[in-house]
């Protein structure tokens, strides 16, 4: 919003010039000083860096934003967006990339066609030279192996390329540089020397075979080192690079064990000498002034963080200052307004996203987490994707890949699309937010996707289909990351739910069978109690009967054992001759005669019990149950009849 003509206006803002002038106008209408600006603004102490906005010696950075905005609140702006946006304006039209050389490669690494421009690693390429070197003599046809280890950043692949590569070609030898993402063949080529950049990607990612490579279902990391021992073993010399997180895996391969004990190179920070040279000469080369104190506090800045890998991010830093360069060389200012070392990165990346659209802010977002690898037991790191495979395509994300790759940010190459540099997942905070928030599903979708494409290799076999509580978790994953599923998950997915419906149906079908046998056992059981039962009553019958028959054959006989087995009958089964029996036996006087005494008898006596001598007397063999015993004495044999 334009204020009176000689008041400040953003609207006329235009460069970095009209930036300062109109900001100046806003300070001193509210009657301000610098020093008083800074304090009211709750920084008193970046007075210097607030002179440098009103001076027009440096722009503000993305990460001193709300810096900026209060710096606009204490001068009185009137409308704070017009400023913000004068501001942004600004920053895209310096950030445009120059023409002509470019003499710093930011997060990108040095190629074999950038070793002129590639300082600071001369003593340790001369390293890597003699070891080459001593292979080419040690065997009769020459050929072996060597290690190049160091951390992320460190710079192993410039130096196996812009360094090492390089340098063989000179001489005249024949250089292979790939990666194992790359699908290389890999033969013995005596004299030939085959650099493998970035080994751990044989630990990241998941290789689809070929018909050059076999097809046996031994793991392809062990196929692949097998392939490289061969080689060394035929008369190539093989230099391996390795990020130093991934040197136990290397470790579980015991050629490659033998070799980090005898044949490795480490690759350490660079010494203070080292890192002036890749500040200084660059600049030099390309004809550019460099201030002294922008050396001076790139070597503090880079020697305070004692870390390897803080090459990508100085070397960012740089890219960023020269891009913001309109004619005054590399300044401290410039440098401070890029956002540093440790803030140029991710001030490059979140610019970018910021001017983007909110629907295109989303498919960036989404496009990063696909060319990240998470892992449960490794590092993250970048992941190479083939452009088919990218979570979306059209003009929309043909928009954001190429407004990253503007930066170095992302690395385009013929049909894949990549990360630069693993720094870009620490270096900027929004993309490590992401990470965090999303690593459960990421995990699960990698898993996901690796599944199917070990199904589709092995012929959809349907051993290796998901069910259970897997294959609930593909679903729902799907169904909330629509656009990540690729047509080979789709497939997948379609498999296992069929074969799980498969499954249940034949689980019904068996438990059905089952039910059905139960059943069937059960009345069977039943029937046969009742076939046992009622044999057992018809038997019952008949015996009761027999014994009910004799019972009357014996009344008048022996009316005392008639009486017994006419109760053992009724007792058995109650039949109508058992019942009668039973009824008639009082009719009958209950007596025993008892024909073993044949002596006289006077008297007579009864016992309950048995006694030693006389005989017993019982009704066992008609199995009627106990009854009483009656002894008598012997009978004398002048007895004339028995007694009664």
């Amino acid at each position: 919003m334009a204020q009176d003509a000689a008041g400040p206006d953003p609207g006329r803002i235009r460069d970095r010039e009209g930036f300062a002038r109109e900001l100046t106008m806003l300070r001193e209408r509210a009657g301000l000083t610098v020093r008083q600006v800074a304090a009211r603004a709750g920084s008193p102490g970046a007075h210097s860096t607030i002179g440098d906005w009103f001076a027009g010696r440096g722009l503000p950075s993305l990460a001193l934003r709300q810096l900026f905005e209060r710096v606009l609140a204490v001068c009185g702006a009137a409308e704070v967006t017009a400023w913000v946006d004068a501001w942004q304006r600004v920053r895209r039209g310096r950030s445009r990339r120059r023409e002509g050389v470019e003499p710093y490669r930011g997060l990108a690494g040095f190629e074999a066609e950038h070793a002129a421009w590639f300082f600071g690693r001369d003593a340790l390429t001369e390293r890597l030279l003699r070891a080459v070197t001593q292979l080419d003599g040690s065997e009769p046809d020459g050929g072996g192996l060597r290690l190049v280890v160091g951390a992320s950043g460190a710079g192993k692949s410039s130096l196996l390329r812009a360094g090492l590569a390089a340098a063989l070609r000179e001489r005249g030898r024949a250089v292979t540089v790939c990666t194992p993402a790359s699908r290389p063949v890999i033969a013995a080529r005596p004299g030939e020397v085959l650099i493998v950049d970035q080994f751990e990607e044989i630990f990241t990612t998941s290789r689809e075979p070929t018909s050059r490579e076999p097809t046996s279902r031994e793991p392809e990391q062990a196929v692949f080192v097998d392939a490289l021992v061969r080689a060394a073993a035929g008369g190539t010399v093989v230099v391996i690079g390795l990020r130093a997180d991934f040197y136990g895996h290397l470790l579980r391969f015991p050629d490659l064990a033998a070799v980090a004990q005898h044949g490795q190179v480490a690759v350490g920070p660079m010494t203070r000498d080292e890192l002036r040279d890749a500040i200084v000469e660059p600049a030099r080369k390309a004809g550019l002034a460099i201030e002294d104190a922008l050396v001076e506090l790139l070597l503090r800045e880079a020697g305070r963080a004692h870390d390897a890998g803080v090459l990508p991010l100085l070397s960012h830093a740089l890219y960023a200052t020269w891009l913001n360069d309109q004619g005054h060389g590399l300044t401290v200012a410039g440098y401070q307004e890029a956002g540093g070392i440790e803030g140029a990165v991710a001030a490059s990346a979140t610019e970018i996203y910021e001017e983007l659209p909110p629907e295109r802010r989303e498919l960036a977002r989404r496009l990063f987490l696909h060319l990240v690898h998470v892992s449960a037991d490794a590092a993250d790191t970048r992941r190479r994707v083939s452009s088919a495979d990218l979570p979306s395509a059209g003009p929309a994300m043909t928009e954001v890949l190429h407004r990253f790759a503007d930066q170095r940010l992302l690395t385009l190459d013929h049909d894949t699309v990549e990360i630069t540099h693993e720094a870009l997942l620490s270096a900027w905070p929004l993309l490590a937010d992401w990470l965090a928030a999303d690593r459960a599903a990421l995990l699960l979708g990698r898993r996901f996707a690796a599944d199917a494409q070990a199904w589709r290799h092995e012929r959809s076999d349907p051993d290796v289909l998901y069910r259970g509580a897997r294959l609930l978790a593909a679903q729902e994953w799907a169904q909330r990351h629509p656009s990540d599923v690729t047509p080979t998950m789709a497939d997948f997915l379609r498999a296992s739910g069929r074969q799980v419906r498969r499954r249940t149906r034949r689980l019904y079908q068996t438990i059905a069978a089952l039910v059905a046998l139960v059943v069937v056992a059960a009345v069977a059981a039943v029937t046969a109690s009742q076939a046992q039962r009622t044999a057992v009553r018809q038997r019952d019958q008949a015996l009761s009967r027999r014994l009910a028959g004799d019972a009357i054959a014996l009344r008048g006989t022996n009316p005392a054992l008639s009486a017994q087995l006419g109760l053992a009958a009724y007792r058995l089964a109650d039949t109508p001759e058992a019942r009668g029996s039973v009824l008639s036996a009082p009719a009958v006087p209950y007596a025993t005669r008892l024909t073993a005494h044949r002596a006289p008898a006077y008297a007579t006596a009864f016992t309950p019990t048995a006694a030693p001598s006389p005989r017993r007397v019982s009704t066992a063999p008609y199995a009627c149950g106990t009854s009483p015993t009656r002894t008598v004495p012997r009978p004398s044999r002048s007895s004339a009849a028995p007694a009664r």
